[in-house]
């Protein structure tokens, strides 16, 4: 129930490994594999083995999950977090093409750091009523399912009430919206659409 001995790869704009609440490791402690919390990770926009967030989208969602903090804890606080950075530094946009990457690496990279779940909280814009199994990316979700990866992807903030975004219409993919502090739909939370 608390994530222990569970790994999650967040392929996002990467994670604050520093964070006191998310690892509260140096880079030198991350770079050579002794961060527990967060394991390890790739940068694949810059091509290099530090996913460090200097925008800190990443970080919240890896918040989210796995946080320590005794008052603002994560929904699985004991899981570790594997940083897949798909973003550039600003956390502008970015491709399909580097989420297809960054999904690719968790599958590869599953056995080293016992991955069981992918989340990417990122998507198109685009409003989808039905599944979109013929997008780009949905024999990435597929593959990482295959291997026993559920892939939580969230549904988008673009406020469609009859849709959600890709890759969340995924059929094998978990679709996730927000919810505000009274637990209800925020005006933002796509939802709704021909999905189960």
């Amino acid at each position: 129930i608390t994530g222990k001995r569970q790994t999650i790869c967040v392929i996002d704009t990467g994670i604050d490994y520093t964070h006191p609440y998310l690892g509260n490791c140096t880079q030198e402690e991350f770079l050579s594999g002794e961060c527990e919390k967060v394991p390890g990770g790739y940068d694949i926009r810059n091509n290099n083995s530090n996913p460090f967030d200097y925008h800190g989208h990443g970080t919240h969602c890896a918040g989210i999950i796995a946080s320590t903090h005794p008052i603002y804890r994560g929904v699985a606080p004991d899981s570790n977090i594997v940083a897949v950075k798909v973003f550039p530094d600003d956390g502008g946009s970015t491709s399909f093409s580097y989420v297809a990457e960054g999904i690719q690496w968790c599958i590869n990279n599953r056995d080293v750091f016992n991955i069981s779940v992918i989340s990417m909280s990122l998507g198109d814009n685009v409003r989808r009523t039905n599944y979109c199994n013929s997008d780009f990316l949905a024999q990435y979700v597929d593959l990482a399912v295959s291997y026993n990866m559920s892939v939580v992807v969230a549904t988008g903030n673009e406020e469609f009430t009859n849709g959600i975004t890709s890759p969340a219409c995924v059929e094998s993919a978990i679709r996730v919206t927000a919810t505000d502090k009274s637990d209800a739909f925020p005006s933002f939370a796509n939802r709704g659409g021909n999905f189960n």
